[in-house]
């Protein structure tokens, strides 16, 4: 109805009577998006102080990749990513992420020059941000979960990625 309203103020069209598809559709894709920022900010707050600092390290080094056109070697995080020292470090972070679903691996065969074959990490976009484990079921708690997720917006920066 708020939706409706709003067009109905901002002249989009002129029935008072009925509430049309567009504003049905808007208000649905709406109620998903704060479905979807409910159930983050809530498994936001019951995550460990241990699984904070590991989700915050992740979506630091996710936030490279992005800044790297989404696909990096290890090499480029060992040379980017300050708090990783190593080849072992880098790859057991970015194997985290595709661990927790965030990307996956992919064999870059040697050109016809020659060279060594290499391994490049790949974000996947839609899972650019974690989110945390979910929250075990609590009593008398209400779930209004539904088929359809509104998909999250990207916003990167240097620090962090906001959802």
């Amino acid at each position: 109805l708020i939706i409706h309203k709003a067009r109905l103020a901002a002249g989009e069209h002129g029935s008072t009577d009925e509430i049309d598809a567009g504003s049905m559709a808007a208000a649905i894709e709406l109620t998903g998006w704060f479905k979807h920022e409910t159930r983050r900010v809530y498994s936001l707050l019951a995550e460990s102080e241990i699984d904070r600092v590991i989700r915050q390290a992740d979506d630091r080094l996710a936030a490279f990749v992005i800044a790297h056109g989404g696909r990096v070697a290890v090499r480029d995080v060992i040379a980017g990513v300050r708090s990783i020292a190593d080849a072992d470090a880098a790859a057991e972070a970015l194997q985290r992420l595709v661990d927790a679903g965030r990307g996956r691996w992919i064999d870059k065969p040697p050109t016809e020059k020659g060279g060594r074959p290499a391994r490049l990490f790949v974000l996947t976009v839609e899972a650019a941000s974690a989110q945390p484990p979910q929250l075990a079921a609590k009593t008398g708690s209400a779930d209004a979960d539904a088929g359809r997720r509104a998909e999250p917006e990207l916003v990167a920066s240097e620090e962090y990625i906001e959802i």
